[in-house]
């Protein structure tokens, strides 16, 4: 039985193909494909071919052609992008768009000729090594609805948190995964943030931006953070809200030296000009591991030092310079002089690690608030929730790597009354 390849301005010569002849031709594509001028061109032919190939029933061999088509890709994307890490790409880099297909219509026949399994097992290898995020998203969400399906769910609660831990997503899919995983798994804190919970209840006055300290961060702060700020400061306590950007501030000043070493094959001085950040940057732990000696070396050197005057000269340095995680807008320096009064160096050379350590996965997720009593002899790491909302993954952990560094940390619910 022929099979017709489509003819609608796809190639400039049909192909019609047999059985036998299919894998040979898909397998020459293959060998010749980081040769072309156009290898996107070879992408473009691989999804078309597993696509026609499903809709004639060809499921065994739309699976072959799909995986050779994805590793194509993942090859491709290598050698393009040297050190950038899976889940780089969205909807507007067509070369990579091209991906969905081959999963759309591998993943469809792989489920009507394979096990359940090796099906899962198709989505799974995806997920950890695709680059387009809507893909992967998809490939994860198909992959652990086949795992609990045969009541693998230790495999579906992996496949998820990968893409938490590794891929920007939008907050509604942060939202729909971190429910799905939830509902498969108790997690291990859950306890702990029941016990270490205050509830706020009744406020109708709200607090006011500019009360100091609340102008120590241009942050904006959500109406929930406001009521919590008014009660903590309504018992004497200082209050202000650093969440992310401060500590990727600290950071960007105190590592910067680091950030931008010279590394071979992820230093390139226009990338870095236009994006204020190495190329390995966001490529989960490999910029830690390029930099790893001189990291250790800054973590010790910075326990011996002042942080206040080494923020203060550091801070006039790089005001000016493009430094993808300082965010000039949202900080101040003053609130960042107070941070350093506030929290203990080694929590916040701790902290500043474990971010370095993989800036995809662990730029987000810190405590909303510091509030600390004004001879600064204590302090507390914040975070701040309305009544029934749930503290998503990222938090867990920052809530978890706290404690364990003997930070003192609370969750604080707002709830609204009348």
């Amino acid at each position: 039985m022929a099979f017709e390849f489509p003819k609608e301005n796809e190639f400039e010569t049909p192909v019609s193909v047999n059985n036998k002849e299919l894998i040979g031709l898909h397998t020459s594509a293959l060998e010749n494909c980081l040769n072309t001028p156009k290898p996107d061109c070879f992408l473009k032919y691989h999804g078309l071919l597993t696509m026609c190939l499903f809709r004639k029933g060809y499921y065994s061999q739309a699976v072959l052609v799909a995986e050779k088509g994805l590793q194509l890709s993942f090859e491709l994307y290598e050698t393009l992008y040297p050190g950038s890490p899976n889940g780089y790409f969205d909807n507007s880099v067509s070369v990579f768009g091209h991906e969905y297909v081959l999963l759309l219509y591998g993943g469809k026949a792989s489920e009507k000729v394979r096990s359940q399994e090796d099906s899962a097992g198709f989505y799974e290898h995806y997920v950890k090594n695709g680059h387009w995020v809507h893909s992967i998203v998809q490939a994860a969400k198909r992959a652990a609805k086949i795992y609990k399906k045969i009541g693998n769910d230790n495999k579906a609660i992996d496949c998820l948190k990968h893409v938490l831990e590794n891929i920007r997503v939008s907050p509604v899919t942060q939202a729909y995964i971190e429910s799905e995983i939830d509902k498969s798994k108790k997690t291990d804190n859950d306890d702990w943030v029941r016990d270490h919970t205050i509830l706020i209840k009744g406020y109708k006055e709200f607090a006011k931006a500019d009360e100091y300290p609340l102008c120590l961060s241009r942050i904006d702060y959500e109406q929930p953070e406001l009521q919590a700020s008014h009660y903590f400061l309504a018992r004497d306590l200082n209050v202000f809200k650093t969440e992310n950007y401060f500590w990727w501030a600290m950071q960007s000043l105190l590592y910067y030296e680091e950030i931008f070493a010279d590394i071979p094959e992820y230093t390139f001085t226009n990338y870095q000009q236009i994006n204020g950040a190495p190329s390995d940057f966001f490529s989960g732990d490999k910029f830690y591991k390029n930099r790893m000696e001189i990291l250790k070396e800054k973590n010790q050197g910075l326990l011996k030092l002042n942080l206040g005057l080494e923020i203060n000269s550091r801070f006039e340095a790089y005001k000016d310079k493009n430094i993808r995680h300082l965010a000039i807008d949202k900080i101040t320096k003053e609130g960042l002089l107070e941070l350093v009064k506030i929290v203990p160096v080694n929590i916040i050379v701790s902290i500043c690690d474990r971010i370095n350590r993989d800036n995809l996965s662990n730029r987000s997720g810190l405590p909303d608030l510091i509030v600390y009593d004004r001879q600064y002899r204590s302090f507390q790491f914040v975070e701040v929730k309305k009544k029934g909302e749930k503290l998503r993954h990222h938090q867990k952990l920052w809530l978890d790597f706290l404690r364990n560094n003997n930070a003192d940390v609370v969750v604080c619910r707002v709830v609204y009354e009348g």
